[in-house]
């Protein structure tokens, strides 16, 4: 049905008529077809986070004052990612957004035991001005051990990809709660790739207000699906993922 309903239509007209998207953005969704806000935003519009796992932040920062990124997730058996949360902000230095990110952690999440935070591998280049990294800023001011993302943009897209097709026991690997808006409307054109001025469509989406967060979002995808979520022993099962993430050395 919707393959014969969207003949004719834009992703714009198709996205404002049927998908109940009142912006309207100039280009083509990086994700395309692949999301589908009926079945992978959640139904309950802001699912309960689970505190027997920890909760996966992704960063997407600079260390001057340009636009931060941090979404708040959870990989919940069976191998199902939850984005309940995000925060961004325009401007704001590293330095500054991680009291942020710390004090709205305390608020969304009070009694999660432990969080992973998976971040831009340019956190781990030193800055210019001060020759500080925005790790270390991370690290020292959550107590956290960053794990820096894939750089591969091609990889991290793929990985996005993958939980948008997949589903586990008729239910979408990856969820996303109405509380992420800025994640949704990205999925929906905000993150897109722009047409250039020969009206071709450019090979890289567009750097905006969404492909910072979505760029958040990619490096958790991405080290989620590097992860051991079961026991491969026989007649052995453990109901909860390993979260045995690698903390690979990276070189500034």
């Amino acid at each position: 049905w919707k393959e014969r309903t969207r003949a004719g239509y834009t992703w714009q007209e198709w996205l404002q008529e049927y998908e109940i998207v009142d912006s309207a953005f100039d280009g083509m969704p990086v994700y395309g077809e692949d999301f589908s806000y009926d079945f992978h935003v959640s139904s309950d519009k802001k699912p309960e986070w689970n505190p027997e796992f920890p909760i996966v932040r992704g960063w997407d920062v600079g260390l001057a004052a340009e636009a931060m990124a941090c979404v708040f997730t959870q990989l919940v058996p069976p191998s199902r990612v939850f984005v309940y949360h995000e925060l961004t902000a325009s401007d704001l230095d590293v330095e500054h957004f991680v009291p942020e990110v710390k004090m709205m952690s305390n608020e969304w999440f009070p009694s999660a035991t432990r969080f992973f935070d998976i971040v831009d591998p340019t956190c781990f280049n030193r800055n210019q001005i001060d020759k500080r990294r925005a790790a270390e800023l991370i690290r020292d001011g959550l107590h956290t051990k960053p794990i820096p993302g894939i750089a591969s943009i091609i990889d991290r897209r793929r990985a996005v990809t993958r939980f948008l097709k997949e589903n586990r026991r008729g239910q979408p690997a990856l969820v996303i709660s109405t509380d992420a808006k800025m994640v949704i409307e990205g999925f929906i054109g905000g993150y897109h790739y722009a047409f250039s001025k020969f009206g071709q469509l450019k090979s890289e989406p567009e750097k905006n207000e969404y492909s910072h967060i979505h760029d958040a979002l990619q490096y958790v995808c991405t080290r989620i699906l590097g992860l051991d979520t079961g026991n491969k022993k026989k007649g052995l099962v453990i109901p909860a993922p390993k979260y045995n993430f690698s903390y690979p050395s990276v070189r500034g």
